[in-house]
């Protein structure tokens, strides 16, 4: 099984994370809620009115909360959400060896088959594939 995300969203998520600890965007929220309150904000006031704005506002501000490794939060939210939450977990505290390989055909394409859980986040089997 395959499911296809939305690079633009995922590259908006990661471009935005943390811009809750500039002075422009900080509050009294804690940095994640300010981040991806004035994300939205920032979005909305440039065009961007669909859906991306909330799963850019809920990626941002779930992204240190740690429930994202629960299977109901992967089950009800978008996957863009989750696969930039666990690559932006990779990036704070992860490991070369916490990346999974890249896939040249499809790239833009992210297989379920063949993924074992791995310290809370999602990797990729060894194997063909």
């Amino acid at each position: 099984m395959t499911f296809d995300y939305d690079d633009k969203t995922m590259y908006l998520i990661c471009a935005l994370r943390d811009i809750g600890l500039a002075d422009i965007a900080r509050g009294d929220q804690g940095f994640e809620f300010d981040g991806a309150d004035f994300a939205a904000q920032f979005l909305e006031d440039n065009g961007v009115t669909d859906r991306r704005v909330d799963m850019i506002w809920d990626a941002i501000a779930a992204h240190t909360s740690g429930f994202t490794d629960s299977p109901v939060y992967r089950r009800r939210r978008p996957l863009e959400t989750w696969i930039a939450v666990d690559g932006i977990g990779i990036d704070v505290g992860g490991a070369p060896t916490d990346l999974q390989p890249v896939r040249r055909s499809g790239a833009r394409r992210l297989s379920t088959t063949r993924w074992q859980p791995c310290r809370g986040r999602r990797h990729r089997s060894s194997g063909a594939g």
